[in-house]
């Protein structure tokens, strides 16, 4: 299997929650594993769910309740607790959990990603849970030019400027109706759709 970066979250009517993937975020992984958990999904509760989550900084060292939240959770539903009983930061005891969106949920934690979609030459795919308009977005990462697609095409990085390696936002590729999910096949061909489209031209925004 492929190992690639991105990122997951939830847009509550609160604030937007984003977690890392840092492996397997492609939509023939991780896009199948989020397809089939939506499918089954009450959304009404997802909704509450998102509303309690929690970023934590990945640096931060772990409280002892939420090492305790963790482990319990691994522990009752099979999952080996490997060294999250030993974990020192949140770093070392979450990232495991964020390619399994249903975990994410029930405990209630994650690492706080908010930053990377700013970032899409190493934050290769974005998947959104707007629980506002009831969606999912795609995002497309790869982006050495500008563009002014989605909510984060406006957002100031430094990462834009950089003359050896610049890397705009990520790029809005497509959006579906929670009610009606789409395949792989069609978040796959939003991808290479984003990817494909010329980028648009700059406008400047003065204050």
């Amino acid at each position: 299997m492929t190992r690639i970066s991105g990122a997951w979250g939830v847009v509550t009517t609160k604030q937007e929650k984003i977690t890392y993937l840092l492996d397997y975020a492609d939509p023939e992984q991780f896009g199948t594993v989020l397809l089939d958990w939506l499918g089954e999904a009450d959304i009404e509760q997802l909704s509450r769910h998102a509303d309690r989550l929690v970023l934590v900084d990945e640096d931060d060292y772990v409280t002892e309740s939420h090492r305790e939240r963790i482990t319990s959770y691994l522990g009752a539903h099979g999952f080996p607790t490997g060294t999250a009983g030993t974990a020192h930061t949140y770093m070392n005891l979450l990232s495991a959990l964020a390619p399994l969106p249903q975990a994410v949920m029930r405990t209630r934690l994650a690492l706080d990603a908010s930053w990377f979609p700013l970032d899409s030459l190493n934050c290769q795919y974005l998947y959104l849970l707007n629980l506002v308009d009831g969606t999912l977005e795609l995002y497309a990462g790869n982006q050495v030019l500008p563009h002014d697609e989605g909510r984060f095409a406006e957002r100031w990085s430094a990462l834009a400027h950089d003359r050896a390696r610049p890397s705009w936002p990520v790029k809005f590729a497509g959006s579906w109706l929670l009610e009606t999910l789409p395949t792989v096949d069609d978040l796959l061909e939003a991808i290479d759709a984003a990817h494909a489209l010329p980028a648009a031209p700059r406008v400047a925004v003065h204050a």
